[in-house]
């Protein structure tokens, strides 16, 4: 579980981050875009993990309730004692729609390739958030625990 948290957890965080900033954009009437571009690391303590995301985001507003598509490329590069361990590279397709009773559900695709642990997978979720409350509806992953 703890390979599979690697390439999620960059995800998942530039997700929320998007939904957070997402109710003002929300308001328009007619599509809105921007571009997402952000780089970070984070160390715990064996490894280094420096995450570098690209993509847009794209909010519309309507009559049956809003939505935020969200289409990203990470790439994660792995750090050891300092020294280069390999990379990872993600596609995130994100997907989440507001209903008008204030449902919220979350749709995300990622497909993940990696040299550092030799991981091919894929992740899929499906995630509803209701009254501020997330609730896993589905998972289907091909990664490794």
């Amino acid at each position: 579980m703890r390979s599979l948290f690697r390439f999620v957890a960059p995800v998942i965080a530039a997700g929320a981050i998007v939904l957070a900033g997402s109710s003002a954009a929300l308001a328009a009437a007619t599509p809105t875009s921007a571009s997402l571009d952000a780089e970070w690391c984070f160390d715990d303590v064996v490894r280094v993990y420096c995450f570098d995301v690209e993509g847009t985001v794209m909010f519309l507003d309507n009559k049956a309730g809003s939505s935020v598509n969200v289409h990203e490329r990470t790439v994660t590069t792995y750090y050891e004692g300092g020294a280069y361990a390999g990379e990872s590279r993600s596609v995130e397709m994100f997907r989440g729609v507001f209903q008008n009773d204030g449902t919220v559900v979350m749709q995300s695709k990622i497909n993940t390739k990696s040299t550092a642990f030799g991981e091919d997978c894929s992740y899929r979720m499906v995630l509803k958030i209701v009254d501020y409350e997330a609730v896993v509806d589905h998972v289907k992953s091909t990664c490794g625990g």
